[in-house]
């Protein structure tokens, strides 16, 4: 049987010398595969599975072998007897340490990790083991720095991934209007200039009960709130720092997400956010409208900033030419000749008789568009209310 053996010959089997035959014979026949059609006279007898033995004095044994190779003697244990006089084990120069040795009668060696086997050991968190010392571990994880985004930096969940990440990075964070005093901002990612790095959120973040003063813009940041990324609703107005990219004025924590209005009630204006555009879902003609009967023929503003936020330079409106004849021209005040009388370029032109064209059109740094009649208008005049907008973040 494999896991037994036989001592050498000449060696003692620990049996009492008038037994120690018949143990050595019948531990060869266990060897031998419990084969049945072993005799040998009224010694030995093979049966269920053992093998009795016959002592000179008369008493019976029996003999069996488990299988991890464990021979015991009447149900009780039986290894190989024997006696040593000095059983040693020598550690290594470093990595564990052994005690108890060695032994010349009767003991147990102790093993116990030394040095850095121990100090790995002793680690309990996630992430790399680094050696800062002799015989000293520490446990790291990779960051995101500056442009450069780390994905499972301790690699638990699988291999470390490095990728390049732009100071204007921003991905998802996706506004949605829930009522006139709760906004959620959808999962995403943005880089966040005090941070250096890109900040995940990983979960929808929704902020309710808001209490918010009438007529007035807010604007939404991003920010690492004790380190859970956090949405934080403010009146101060955004920076550019790099690119479209814009932190709030004053604190480069907050990278910003979006800008929503209140109307005179302090309720949130209702909208539907994609991408970087921005739809209102009001009255157009009652919130929205900003010119109505209008019938200027010299270059004249129309601010658009209350619906139309400070990052924005492109609104979506829909003007209309009441006049009976009369042709309309609009454009943004940036343009060249602005103020005056029709410069060489303008942006929307459109003859009389209540023709209505919808369109993204230019704002300037203020949000406001110019109109004039190339001549008197009759009819009911210019009107022009606003949709939405683009804005960059």
């Amino acid at each position: 049987m494999s896991g037994f053996r036989l001592p050498a010959p000449g060696a003692s089997s620990g049996a009492p010398p008038a037994l120690a035959h018949h143990l050595a014979q019948a531990y060869r026949i266990v060897e031998q595969g419990l084969n049945s059609s072993v005799q040998n006279g009224q010694d030995y007898e093979v049966g269920a599975g053992k093998i009795w033995v016959t002592s000179p004095d008369g008493t019976r044994y029996y003999i069996t072998v488990a299988d991890d190779g464990t021979l015991t003697t009447n149900g009780n244990p039986t290894p190989p007897a024997g006696t040593v006089t000095s059983v040693a084990a020598t550690a290594p120069a470093a990595g564990f340490s052994i005690a108890g040795s060695p032994i010349t009668s009767s003991g147990t060696l102790v093993f116990t990790l030394a040095n850095d086997l121990a100090a790995l050991e002793g680690l309990s968190s996630t992430g790399f083991g680094v050696r800062t010392a002799a015989d000293t571990w520490a446990q790291r994880t990779l960051q995101s720095g500056a442009a450069m985004q780390v994905t499972n930096g301790s690699g638990v969940s699988g291999d470390p991934s490095i990728a390049f990440a732009a100071k204007d990075y921003i991905g998802g964070l996706i506004m949605t209007w829930n009522s006139a005093t709760s906004l959620t901002v959808t999962t995403g990612a943005a880089y966040i200039e005090g941070l250096g790095r890109v900040l995940e959120a990983s979960s929808a973040i929704t902020k309710s009960s808001l209490s918010l003063s009438a007529n007035t813009w807010y604007h939404l940041y991003l920010y690492d709130n004790s380190g859970t990324p956090d949405i934080e609703i403010s009146t101060t107005n955004p920076v550019l720092y790099s690119g479209t990219a814009a932190s709030k004025t004053g604190d480069n924590t907050r990278r910003y997400v979006g800008s929503v209005r209140t109307d005179g009630s302090g309720n949130i204006l209702q909208f539907l956010h994609d991408n970087n555009a921005i739809t209102y879902l009001y009255d157009v003609v009652g919130t929205g409208r900003k010119l109505s009967g209008g019938s200027a023929t010299t270059a004249t503003a129309v601010d658009l900033s209350s619906v139309v936020p400070g990052t924005s330079r492109s609104a979506q409106i829909t003007v209309t030419n009441g006049a009976t004849t009369a042709a309309l021209v609009t454009r943004s005040p940036d343009q060249p000749s602005s103020g005056g009388a029709v410069g060489p370029f303008t942006f929307l032109t459109m003859s009389g008789g209540n023709e209505t064209s919808t369109t993204y059109h230019p704002v300037s740094s203020s949000q406001q568009i110019e109109y004039l009649f190339l001549a008197a208008p009759g009819g009911s005049g210019a009107f022009i209310d606003v949709l939405g907008y683009r804005y960059t973040r």
